[in-house]
C-alpha cells in the first residue's frame, strides 16, 4: 500500500492525466448521446425540430468538454516541462498550445461573421 502511495506522490502527472481522461470520456459520451439521437432524427422525418436542437447542443457541449480537457492537459504538461518536472519537448508543447489557442479563439468569435438578420 505504501509503495502505491509513494508512486502516486512521485508521479502526479499520471493521476492528473487519469482525471482529465475521465472528464474527456464524459465529454465524449455527451457528444455520442447528441450525435446518435440526432442521427435517428435524420432518418425519421416525422420528428420535431426541437429534438434536433437538443441533439446539436449536446454535440457542441461534448466537443467543447473534450477540447477543454485536452487544453488543460497541454497547459499542465507545458508547465511541468517548464519547471523541469516532465521530460516533454517544450517547443512542441508550446506550438500545440499556441495553435490550439488560435483555433479556439477563431471558433468562439465565429459569431462575429454571422449576419444579423438570421439568414
Amino acid at each position: 500500500m505504501m509503495q502505491s502511495i509513494n508512486w502516486l506522490i512521485m508521479n502526479p502527472l499520471y493521476s492528473i492525466g487519469v482525471l482529465l481522461s475521465f472528464g474527456a470520456m464524459m465529454g465524449f459520451l455527451l457528444f455520442l448521446r447528441g450525435f446518435l439521437l440526432g442521427l435517428a432524427q435524420i432518418f425519421y422525418i416525422d420528428s420535431h425540430e426541437e429534438h434536433i436542437g437538443h441533439a446539436r447542443v449536446r454535440i457542441v457541449w461534448g466537443v467543447m468538454v473534450m477540447n477543454a480537457m485536452f487544453l488543460l492537459w497541454v497547459i499542465i504538461r507545458g508547465f511541468a516541462t517548464m519547471i523541469g518536472f516532465d521530460t516533454a519537448d517544450g517547443h512542441k508543447t508550446t506550438t500545440v498550445l499556441f495553435t490550439y489557442t488560435i483555433i479556439i479563439i477563431l471558433f468562439y468569435f465565429m459569431d462575429f461573421f454571422k449576419k444579423e438578420d438570421g439568414h
